[in-house]
Formats: structure tokens, C-alpha cells, sequence
């Protein structure tokens, strides 16, 4: 698990994000409202699809009618959370049968305190896993 996570309000605006994907070279980042409870989470995917290339111009993200486009617009509301106590085993499962490639972790009352993503779970396993015992 990652933590502390860097988080994105629902009305940063889409070129904020898109900096904050570039700068940090994120994949998944929680969107959150301001008691740290999860609302969303925001995609590197997301942002390719909306505006055609990771790399075009922040321009592109802009809705119409110069209206500005907010990480909340775009972030997918239904997400898959997991508590710290939650197995490994079981989070992996999840990821892998709902092809997610991030999953917040949240304490009772449902605030973010941590992330896990396939990179962590691939970086657990070069850590502490024999690999040529499953090759």
C-alpha cells in the first residue's frame, strides 16, 4: 500500500490533473471530498479518453460553452475499496476478476488511507517472493 495518497477534489479542474498524471506519473488518483471520504477515482484512461492523447495539449480538456471541465466530471463513481485488514490475497482477486488496476484503501468511518496498485503488488512479490520457485 502507498500512503500518504495524493488526492484530487471533484472541481480541480481536468488541466490541474493532467499535471498532477504527467508530474507524478500516476495511473489512478482518488477523488475525494472534504472529509477525505472517496467519490471517485480518476484515471489515466479517463483523461486519454476525454481528451484523445495523454500528451495533446491541457486545451483539449476544457469543456463547451467555456465551461471548466473537473476531475469530478470524469472520475468513475462506482469504486472498489478494501480496509487495511482486508487480505492481500483477496484485494488481488478483486483487482483481477473486476480489471481494476488500483484499489483505495479506507478505515472504518470510509476515509482514504492508502492505495494499492498492481505496481505495488508486483513490487511486493520481486521483494519478498522466491519468482524462479513459480517459473
Amino acid at each position: 500500500m502507498s500512503a500518504p495518497v495524493e488526492t484530487l477534489k471533484a472541481d480541480t479542474p481536468l488541466q490541474d490533473a493532467l499535471r498532477l498524471f504527467r508530474k507524478r506519473r500516476f495511473r489512478h488518483v482518488p477523488v475525494v471530498d472534504d472529509d477525505g471520504l472517496v467519490m471517485g477515482i480518476l484515471s489515466d484512461r479517463d483523461l486519454l479518453a476525454e481528451s484523445g492523447s495523454i500528451a495533446e495539449d491541457a486545451a483539449n480538456l476544457a469543456g463547451g460553452d467555456s465551461e471548466l471541465r473537473t476531475a469530478g466530471d470524469l472520475a468513475t463513481g462506482r469504486v472498489l475499496v478494501a480496509h487495511p485488514e482486508t487480505l492481500i490475497r483477496e484485494i488481488v482477486r478483486v483487482m483481477f476478476r473486476e480489471r481494476v488496476g488500483a484499489m483505495p484503501i479506507v478505515n472504518d468511518t470510509g476515509r482514504l488511507k492508502g492505495i494499492i496498485t498492481r505496481s505495488d503488488i508486483l513490487r511486493a512479490l520481486m521483494r519478498h517472493t522466491a519468482l524462479e520457485l513459480y517459473i
